[in-house]
């Protein structure tokens, strides 16, 4: 989505090449997650919300919230998968990476 990925380097030497400042570089990110990623978290069962959050806890989260801010955070996420789904509709990712 963005940058564009029809734009990017395709390989070492083309990375190499970028200068500083470009959106492939640095800057925020845009990704499309596929309608299987977007319909597994639209069919988490409700009753299963705690796990997911304790495992996103125990895999990248633990330094940065706390359970009940993780469980909320599921919980929202979730939610938004459930009315992409509904509405024929795709979820994106905005990211900065570094």
């Amino acid at each position: 989505m963005y940058p564009p990925p029809e734009g990017a380097p395709k390989n070492e030497d083309e990375w190499l090449a970028l200068p500083e400042d470009s959106p492939y570089r640095e800057g925020p990110e845009i990704e499309e997650l596929s309608v299987s990623v977007r319909d597994a978290l639209a069919e988490v069962d409700d009753v299963r919300l705690p796990e997911v959050a304790q495992r996103w806890m125990d895999e990248s989260l633990s330094s940065l919230y706390d359970a009940d801010y993780a469980l909320d955070l599921v919980k929202e996420f979730v939610a938004l998968a459930r009315r992409a789904k509904e509405s024929d509709q795709m979820l994106y990712c905005w990211w900065i990476p570094g």
